[in-house]
């Protein structure tokens, strides 16, 4: 679900951070790439250009 968000939300990281329970963007940022091997603001701009090619 927090994939989709990323996607499709305008929202800034650091919004979507603390939405999601993140006392600091920072640890966010590191469990992110923890798990999606890249940071979020690249996964947004990697999905971002894939959906647009689909199109």
């Amino acid at each position: 679900m927090l994939q989709l968000y990323f996607i499709y939300s305008a929202d800034k990281v650091s919004d979507i951070s603390s939405a999601v329970g993140y006392s600091s963007q920072s640890k966010f940022g590191t469990a992110f790439k923890k798990h999606f091997d890249v940071s979020a603001l690249e996964y947004r701009r990697f999905n971002k250009l894939k959906e647009e090619k689909d199109k």
